[in-house]
């Protein structure tokens, strides 16, 4: 028992050593979206404090796609990628030195699905208030309605309503902060 964990722990060592010339990198992205391109950040932490140039590359699977080489700053980067429509868009990632060498990195490709993301569904009607005000000197009513967000717009929304009083006119006023998402449709 004792010679197996003995083995165990060496070769952990040495996939630990195999591993010490790649570098980790993290990416933020939607792997979901419904745009027909998608953001993409990153950060390479160990170059963070690199005084030689670095530069990363994404490069769509199909070859339709290609960022050129994009200088890390602080071992950072911020790009935009196409994204084609109804399919799964499939990107390969390459680190560059400042000579041109390819370098391993712990994540060299990633996906991301375009269709619709529950964040940004479009909301089935428009959404307003309705307002009836009556009319004295004709005893009739006047309808009206605001359209605070149209028909098709794309959650989550925000808009702030103000609305001025005139009291002797009987127009009627409201202030609403509104906020709707996917919770509260």
């Amino acid at each position: 028992m004792l010679v197996y964990l003995l083995q165990a722990k060496q070769e952990f060592n040495e996939l630990k050593a195999i591993n010490d010339s790649t570098y980790d990198i993290k990416l933020n992205y939607d792997s979901l979206t419904c745009e027909e391109d998608e953001l993409i950040t990153g950060i390479i932490p160990s170059l963070k404090d690199a005084t030689e140039d670095y530069f990363i590359q994404i490069q769509s699977q199909d070859n339709t796609f290609n960022t050129g080489k994009i200088k890390l700053k602080d071992g950072k980067f911020v790009t935009n990628v196409v994204v084609k429509p109804n399919c799964l868009n499939s990107y390969w990632l390459y680190l560059f030195d400042n000579i041109g060498n390819t370098l391993d990195v712990s994540t060299d490709e990633f996906s991301i699905t375009h269709g619709l993301t529950v964040a940004g569904a479009p909301i089935p009607h428009s959404i307003g208030v309705g307002v009836s005000i009556k009319d004295w000197s004709s005893y009739n009513f006047k309808q009206g309605y605001e359209v605070f967000f149209d028909k098709n717009s794309i959650l989550p929304l925000e808009k702030t309503v103000w609305k001025i009083v005139d009291i002797i006119t009987s127009t009627i006023f409201y202030i609403a902060s509104l906020k709707i998402n996917k919770n509260n449709l």
